[in-house]
Protein backbone atom coordinates (compact mmCIF):
# COMPACT_ATOMS: atom_id res chain seq x y z
CA UNK A 1 0.00 0.00 0.00
CA UNK A 2 1.47 3.36 -1.04
CA UNK A 3 2.01 5.96 1.62
CA UNK A 4 -0.22 8.98 1.13
CA UNK A 5 1.84 12.08 0.44
CA UNK A 6 1.34 15.20 2.51
CA UNK A 7 0.40 18.49 0.85
CA UNK A 8 3.97 19.72 1.29
CA UNK A 9 5.41 16.57 -0.29
CA UNK A 10 2.97 16.83 -3.20
CA UNK A 11 3.90 20.47 -3.70
CA UNK A 12 7.64 19.68 -3.61
CA UNK A 13 7.17 16.83 -6.09
CA UNK A 14 5.15 19.00 -8.48
CA UNK A 15 7.60 21.87 -8.06
CA UNK A 16 10.51 19.57 -8.95
CA UNK A 17 8.78 18.39 -12.13
CA UNK A 18 8.01 21.98 -13.15
CA UNK A 19 11.58 22.99 -12.38
CA UNK A 20 13.02 20.24 -14.57
CA UNK A 21 10.74 21.20 -17.46
CA UNK A 22 11.44 24.92 -17.20
CA UNK A 23 15.20 24.46 -16.76
CA UNK A 24 15.33 23.27 -20.39
CA UNK A 25 14.79 26.90 -21.44
CA UNK A 26 18.29 27.62 -20.19
CA UNK A 27 17.35 30.54 -17.93
CA UNK A 28 19.08 30.55 -14.54
CA UNK A 29 17.12 30.69 -11.28
CA UNK A 30 18.26 34.28 -10.71
CA UNK A 31 17.24 35.04 -14.29
CA UNK A 32 13.67 33.98 -13.53
CA UNK A 33 13.72 36.16 -10.42
CA UNK A 34 14.85 39.18 -12.45
CA UNK A 35 12.20 38.54 -15.12
CA UNK A 36 9.51 38.48 -12.41
CA UNK A 37 10.69 41.94 -11.31
CA UNK A 38 10.52 43.28 -14.88
CA UNK A 39 6.98 41.97 -15.27
CA UNK A 40 6.01 43.62 -11.99
CA UNK A 41 7.32 46.93 -13.34
CA UNK A 42 5.18 46.43 -16.48
CA UNK A 43 2.20 45.73 -14.21
CA UNK A 44 2.85 48.99 -12.40
CA UNK A 45 2.89 50.92 -15.68
CA UNK A 46 -0.51 49.54 -16.66
CA UNK A 47 -1.96 50.17 -13.19
CA UNK A 48 -0.76 53.78 -13.26
CA UNK A 49 -2.44 54.13 -16.66
CA UNK A 50 -5.68 52.99 -14.94
CA UNK A 51 -5.71 49.63 -16.74
CA UNK A 52 -6.07 47.45 -13.65
CA UNK A 53 -7.09 44.32 -15.54
CA UNK A 54 -3.95 44.12 -17.69
CA UNK A 55 -1.86 45.21 -14.70
CA UNK A 56 -3.33 42.38 -12.64
CA UNK A 57 -2.48 39.87 -15.38
CA UNK A 58 1.18 40.96 -15.47
CA UNK A 59 1.23 40.92 -11.68
CA UNK A 60 -0.08 37.34 -11.68
CA UNK A 61 2.55 36.24 -14.23
CA UNK A 62 5.20 37.91 -12.07
CA UNK A 63 4.00 35.94 -9.04
CA UNK A 64 4.05 32.67 -10.99
CA UNK A 65 7.55 33.31 -12.35
CA UNK A 66 8.68 34.00 -8.80
CA UNK A 67 7.82 30.37 -8.07
CA UNK A 68 9.92 29.19 -11.01
CA UNK A 69 13.26 30.39 -9.66
CA UNK A 70 13.17 28.12 -6.63
CA UNK A 71 11.81 25.20 -8.65
CA UNK A 72 14.58 25.55 -11.25
CA UNK A 73 17.23 25.96 -8.55
CA UNK A 74 16.17 22.73 -6.83
CA UNK A 75 15.78 20.79 -10.07
CA UNK A 76 19.25 21.80 -11.32
CA UNK A 77 20.97 21.72 -7.92
CA UNK A 78 21.79 25.43 -8.23
CA UNK A 79 20.37 26.52 -4.90
CA UNK A 80 22.60 29.23 -3.45
CA UNK A 81 22.50 31.59 -0.49
CA UNK A 82 22.71 34.57 -2.83
CA UNK A 83 19.80 33.20 -4.86
CA UNK A 84 17.64 33.03 -1.75
CA UNK A 85 18.73 36.52 -0.75
CA UNK A 86 18.07 37.92 -4.24
CA UNK A 87 14.64 36.28 -4.36
CA UNK A 88 13.66 37.76 -1.00
CA UNK A 89 14.78 41.26 -2.00
CA UNK A 90 12.89 41.08 -5.31
CA UNK A 91 9.78 39.83 -3.49
CA UNK A 92 9.81 42.99 -1.38
CA UNK A 93 10.30 45.19 -4.43
CA UNK A 94 7.45 43.54 -6.33
CA UNK A 95 4.98 43.93 -3.48
CA UNK A 96 6.08 47.49 -2.73
CA UNK A 97 5.86 48.51 -6.39
CA UNK A 98 2.30 47.21 -6.71
CA UNK A 99 1.20 49.03 -3.56
CA UNK A 100 2.99 52.19 -4.76
CA UNK A 101 1.20 52.05 -8.11
CA UNK A 102 -2.17 52.17 -6.37
CA UNK A 103 -1.38 55.73 -5.24
CA UNK A 104 -1.99 56.86 -8.82
CA UNK A 105 -5.50 55.40 -9.02
CA UNK A 106 -8.57 57.44 -8.19
CA UNK A 107 -10.11 55.35 -5.42
CA UNK A 108 -12.87 56.24 -2.93
CA UNK A 109 -11.67 57.17 0.55
CA UNK A 110 -12.65 55.11 3.60
CA UNK A 111 -12.57 56.90 6.98
CA UNK A 112 -9.17 58.32 5.96
CA UNK A 113 -7.66 59.25 2.59
CA UNK A 114 -6.86 56.08 0.65
CA UNK A 115 -3.18 57.02 0.43
CA UNK A 116 -3.00 56.78 4.24
CA UNK A 117 -4.23 53.19 4.13
CA UNK A 118 -1.75 52.41 1.33
CA UNK A 119 1.08 53.75 3.48
CA UNK A 120 -0.11 51.70 6.46
CA UNK A 121 -0.33 48.63 4.21
CA UNK A 122 3.18 49.15 2.83
CA UNK A 123 4.57 49.81 6.31
CA UNK A 124 3.00 46.64 7.71
CA UNK A 125 4.16 44.50 4.78
CA UNK A 126 7.75 45.66 5.23
CA UNK A 127 7.61 45.26 9.01
CA UNK A 128 6.48 41.63 8.87
CA UNK A 129 9.62 40.86 6.90
CA UNK A 130 11.89 43.09 8.97
CA UNK A 131 10.77 41.61 12.30
CA UNK A 132 11.53 38.12 11.01
CA UNK A 133 14.99 39.15 9.80
CA UNK A 134 15.81 41.26 12.85
CA UNK A 135 14.93 38.46 15.28
CA UNK A 136 17.49 36.21 13.62
CA UNK A 137 20.10 38.91 12.98
CA UNK A 138 20.09 39.98 16.63
CA UNK A 139 20.39 36.36 17.79
CA UNK A 140 16.96 36.25 19.39
CA UNK A 141 16.17 33.08 17.41
CA UNK A 142 18.45 30.64 15.60
CA UNK A 143 16.00 29.83 12.81
CA UNK A 144 13.27 31.70 10.98
CA UNK A 145 10.22 32.46 13.09
CA UNK A 146 7.62 29.72 12.94
CA UNK A 147 3.90 30.24 13.02
CA UNK A 148 1.93 33.36 12.35
CA UNK A 149 -0.78 34.22 9.88
CA UNK A 150 -1.28 36.33 6.81
CA UNK A 151 2.03 36.03 5.03
CA UNK A 152 3.21 37.42 1.69
CA UNK A 153 1.46 34.73 -0.38
CA UNK A 154 -1.94 35.63 1.12
CA UNK A 155 -1.29 39.36 0.60
CA UNK A 156 -0.31 38.98 -3.05
CA UNK A 157 -3.30 36.76 -3.86
CA UNK A 158 -5.72 39.21 -2.24
CA UNK A 159 -4.04 42.16 -3.98
CA UNK A 160 -4.40 40.37 -7.32
CA UNK A 161 -8.09 39.71 -6.67
CA UNK A 162 -8.50 43.32 -5.56
CA UNK A 163 -7.03 44.61 -8.82
CA UNK A 164 -9.39 42.44 -10.87
CA UNK A 165 -12.48 43.53 -8.94
CA UNK A 166 -11.26 47.12 -8.65
CA UNK A 167 -11.21 47.40 -12.42
CA UNK A 168 -15.02 47.28 -12.28
CA UNK A 169 -15.82 48.35 -8.71
CA UNK A 170 -13.22 50.80 -7.27
CA UNK A 171 -14.96 50.93 -3.88
CA UNK A 172 -14.32 47.21 -3.40
CA UNK A 173 -10.59 47.75 -3.98
CA UNK A 174 -10.66 50.52 -1.38
CA UNK A 175 -12.19 48.12 1.15
CA UNK A 176 -9.63 45.44 0.28
CA UNK A 177 -6.80 47.92 0.83
CA UNK A 178 -8.34 48.93 4.16
CA UNK A 179 -8.70 45.32 5.36
CA UNK A 180 -5.22 44.39 4.14
CA UNK A 181 -3.71 47.38 5.96
CA UNK A 182 -5.28 46.26 9.24
CA UNK A 183 -4.49 42.56 8.87
CA UNK A 184 -0.89 42.98 7.75
CA UNK A 185 -0.09 45.15 10.77
CA UNK A 186 -1.78 42.64 13.08
CA UNK A 187 0.45 40.01 11.47
CA UNK A 188 3.50 42.18 12.20
CA UNK A 189 2.46 42.49 15.84
CA UNK A 190 1.93 38.73 16.00
CA UNK A 191 5.42 38.11 14.64
CA UNK A 192 6.83 40.45 17.27
CA UNK A 193 5.08 38.45 19.99
CA UNK A 194 6.29 35.15 18.47
CA UNK A 195 9.84 36.47 18.38
CA UNK A 196 9.57 37.32 22.08
CA UNK A 197 8.15 33.90 22.95
CA UNK A 198 10.59 31.92 20.83
CA UNK A 199 13.51 34.12 21.83
CA UNK A 200 16.42 32.72 23.77
CA UNK A 201 16.39 35.55 26.30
Amino acid sequence: MKKKLSKKEKFNSTSLKIGKAISKLGISPNGWTFISLILAVIAVIFIIKQNLLVGAIFFLISILLDLFDGAVARATNKTTKFGGFFDTVVDRYVESLIIFSLLFISLPNLFLPIYVWLFILLFGALMTTYIKSAAREKGLVNEDLRGGFFGRSERTVILFIGLIIGNFFPIVLSWIIFVLAILVNLAAIQRFILARKQGKN
